[in-house]
């Protein structure tokens, strides 16, 4: 699925709201509007798992660094418009 607004002219505007949270035992839930989608992942594992949803390469090293620092971060995306 694509998210930029380009492939989306003239459509009504739809945000899309990821956020990751580290939970005190260390793993990671992921929301999707509000919305649970994945639960209890591993450390070595999110990476792949936030491919899924797109959130790789740069997106991902900029999340990354957000979680280790404050272990949560929420990602908006905006389609349409």
């Amino acid at each position: 699925m694509s998210r930029t607004a380009k492939d989306h002219k003239g459509l009504p505007t739809i945000p899309n709201v990821y956020e990751i949270r580290r939970r005190g035992d260390g793993l990671f839930d992921i929301f999707h509007n509000g919305k649970m989608t994945d639960r209890s992942i591993p450390d070595k594992w999110l990476e792949s798992q936030l491919v899924r949803y797109g959130i790789c390469g740069e997106e991902y090293r900029n999340a990354r660094r957000e979680l280790d620092e404050s272990g949560q971060v929420r990602l908006v995306y905006t389609l349409g418009g």
